[in-house]
């Protein structure tokens, strides 16, 4: 089928990756909001070191669908939590502003903030179980906006 919009992403897969640190974003999504749209800032596994999705782990540092006006959600998902049961915090902030979007990720711990406040934290609650805590080994980023999919298209898609 076709239709007048896609979805589209930057990566930086093979580029530029790291393990641990501060990573900030400064977007506007004010143009990312209609019913169906899913806007996220998130980053993945360079290598997949502890296997498929979730298993290596996630981190999204924003995500906004449009349905939702003003809210922004920051999570991981990892074996142990995934899904519909992903740790996770959000927080209002006008969408129609510039914001920054950060993680701060350190060995212990992740900390989402927006616009410098922390809104969520993940601790690191074993040393050794990597089905919580996979977490350490280098990440990528990614940046993309989507048409649809599981949440972004929840309640449909304007035209």
């Amino acid at each position: 089928f076709s239709r007048p919009y896609t979805s589209t992403r930057m990566v930086t897969r093979g580029l530029a990756s790291f393990k641990y640190g501060r990573v900030q974003f400064r977007a506007n999504i004010a143009k990312c909001k209609a019913t169906g749209t899913w806007s996220a800032l998130w980053m993945l596994p360079e290598t997949w070191q502890y296997g498929g999705w979730p298993d290596s782990g996630e981190i999204d540092v924003m995500e906004a669908v449009g349905f939702e006006t003003d809210l922004f959600h920051g999570s991981v998902h990892t074996r142990a939590w995934h899904g519909g049961n992903s740790k996770s915090g959000s927080m209002s902030a006008p969408d129609q502003d510039w914001h920054v979007f950060e993680v701060d990720w350190q060995e212990t711990t992740i900390r989402f903030a927006v616009d410098g406040l922390v809104y969520y934290e993940f601790d690191r609650e074993s040393t050794t179980d990597k089905t919580q805590w996979p977490f350490d080994q280098e990440f990528h980023l990614i940046m993309n906006i989507a048409v649809g999919g599981a949440w972004g298209g929840l309640r449909g898609i304007d035209d």
